[in-house]
């Protein structure tokens, strides 16, 4: 074993690891997202977008789970947007326009996310 090899399987490795903690985070918080929002004909929960390096854009019908599905195709050093694009969805989230959703539902699933990561990296191998 040479030293660039040590280098390279270590990257490798690191590489991996940064990527398991991106989708776990991402899923658990796009399950937290579900979770919370406001159920009435189940459109406002099946809305929530996830996509990689650039904004989703449209709506999705009743039944679909995109966000959760896209959880596990993203890499670490990217940007991911996980978005809900009806009109009505940031009264609801954010500002109590529904009493079954909490006022700041997102930003509190957002600062929940952090401490989610550090058990998620300690738990690494």
């Amino acid at each position: 074993m040479s030293f660039g090899s040590d280098v390279a399987r270590f990257n490798g490795r690191a590489s991996s690891n940064m990527d398991i903690v991106v989708r776990r985070a991402t899923f658990e918080l796009s399950s937290m997202l579900v979770r919370k929002t406001a159920v009435d004909t189940g459109l406002l929960r099946s809305n929530w977008h996830l996509a990689q390096d650039k904004a989703p854009e449209g709506t999705q019908p009743i039944g679909t789970s995109p966000a959760l599905e896209q959880s596990q195709k993203l890499n670490a050093g990217t940007v991911a947007y996980l978005v809900n694009n009806l009109p009505y969805a940031m009264a609801i989230m954010e500002y109590g326009h529904s009493k079954q959703t909490p006022v700041a539902a997102a930003r509190t699933s957002v600062m929940q996310i952090q401490a989610m990561v550090n058990t998620f990296v300690r738990a690494l191998p």
